[in-house]
């Protein structure tokens, strides 16, 4: 037995209506469609917020138009990034790490050092990933030195760290 529904007024502005009328939402034409699918929209992202696959789906949503944006203009100017893809593949599995991590009822709930390595562990990965691309920059990316302008600086810095913890270990 389907719920009862209960009528409710509001009253918008002009803009809110026109952006309502032209908002595209999926099985839903009239503006009361909209706005119950905008409620389950709300009360969905609202319930799963701790469930890091639904999370990682409704980012992915939210930057699906940005990846087709980008597949559309590399089909169109005949151009391809593995950098680009592996960035906008990697930015919704952090953001749903940080926001599944941090979904929690009280400050004192959240385990600061979990979230940081977690966070870390990402991090470092995709650095890896794209460090790995800058290999082969010409296949990897729209210009090259995108990806290898920046390197010099990354070495100088590894070679500090490898220097400094070297001699971390000779003290022992």
């Amino acid at each position: 037995m389907p719920a009862r529904t209960i009528p409710l007024s509001v009253r918008i502005t002009a803009d809110d209506a026109e952006f309502i009328a032209g908002l595209q939402l999926e099985g839903a034409v009239t503006p009361s469609d909209k706005i119950r699918a905008l409620i389950r929209d709300a009360r969905r992202k609202q319930e799963h917020r701790t469930d890091y696959l639904d999370v990682l789906g409704q980012v992915g949503e939210t930057v699906a138009p940005a990846l087709a944006a980008i597949r559309i203009a590399e089909r169109n100017q005949d151009v391809h990034s593995e950098f680009m893809l592996l960035f906008v593949e990697w930015l919704p599995e952090v953001l749903a790490e940080l926001l599944t991590r941090t979904a929690v009822n009280q400050p004192d709930e959240l385990d600061l050092k979990e979230l940081e390595k977690s966070i870390a562990r990402r991090v470092f990965r995709l650095l890896e990933r794209a460090l790995r691309l800058s290999v082969a920059a010409e296949t990897s990316a729209y210009e090259a030195e995108n990806l290898t302008k920046y390197l010099p600086a990354l070495l100088r810095l590894a070679t500090l760290i490898e220097t400094q913890n070297e001699r971390g270990s000779d003290d022992d």
